[in-house]
């Protein structure tokens, strides 16, 4: 008897939005993580920057190759080891659990079967979970923590799913505000520190506004930096978690400024 091999297929029906404007529907492979039939598009001029081709068409493969870039890319550190430990093959998984939100634009997936609000579901409104960046930020490497999340019941609703780049980082909610967190790599951990020697020097060089200046913030274990709040660069409001250490770098970087200077007290 000729037995055929049958590979279950369970396909999701979703809606790319931007925002409240649907852009195009798709049938989505869960088991393969990628799109697998684009039915109809409404809205491509509301679609994500390069989807278009030149004759005006959008493609399957620019489809793919978008939502792949939308995951935490798998050459970051800790990445294996947080797959692993949330028992998940891929980081694919964590951006379809959060609709492929993001805090750096406007684009998710609406589940045809399963419709949200954007007001519903978006991270600028509604508040997460700090779990998934304490994990994502390897803070748990760093030994026991209060803060520490339960892998078997960890928040997966995170703008932290579709955060990219290679670096450490991860969004925070801090007194209110949507914050960035940087972190370093290694035992020195130098990144943070080169971010606000960076914020001295471009003080120094340009205008208020024409920069992103960083600061050094405590978020138990480790120092991170993060953009200062717009309150504290006009000088009308506080700082967030002021780090001691941030003079340190600046006073670092001025003296060298200064030993370059004309006149100043350097050989």
């Amino acid at each position: 008897m000729l037995r055929k091999a049958v590979n279950l297929v369970t396909l999701a029906h979703y809606v790319l939005m931007n925002k409240n404007t649907p852009v195009l529907s798709f049938d989505y492979d869960l088991g393969d993580h990628k799109a697998v039939r684009i039915r109809e598009v409404f809205a491509p001029e509301a679609a994500p920057f390069g989807f278009v081709d030149r004759r005006g068409d959008i493609s399957k493969a620019e489809l793919n190759y978008w939502w792949r870039h939308r995951a935490i890319p798998a050459s970051r550190a800790h990445v294996k080891r947080l797959l692993e430990n949330l028992q998940l093959e891929s980081t694919l998984v964590l951006a379809e659990k959060s609709f492929g939100l993001s805090l750096s634009d406007r684009y998710w997936l609406n589940d045809e079967d399963d419709p949200a609000s954007w007001d519903a579901v978006n991270f600028f409104d509604n508040d997460f979970s700090d779990d998934l960046g304490f994990l994502t930020l390897g803070q748990d490497l760093a030994g026991s923590s209060p803060d520490a999340p339960d892998y078997r019941t960890v928040s997966l609703s995170s703008p932290n799913s579709t955060l990219g780049g290679d670096l450490l980082k991860k969004w925070k909610i801090v007194n209110g505000e949507r914050v960035l967190l940087k972190s370093g790599v290694g035992f020195v951990n130098q990144e943070p520190y080169n971010e606000v020697a960076a914020t001295a020097l471009h003080r120094r060089l340009m205008e208020p506004g024409e920069f992103t200046p960083y600061t050094l913030f405590e978020d138990a274990p480790g120092v991170l930096c993060l953009p200062e709040p717009a309150g504290a660069r006009r000088g009308t409001g506080g700082r967030l978690g002021r780090h001691p250490q941030r003079e340190t770098a600046e006073q670092l970087v001025r003296s060298a400024l200064l030993r370059e200077a004309p006149g100043g007290s350097g050989a």
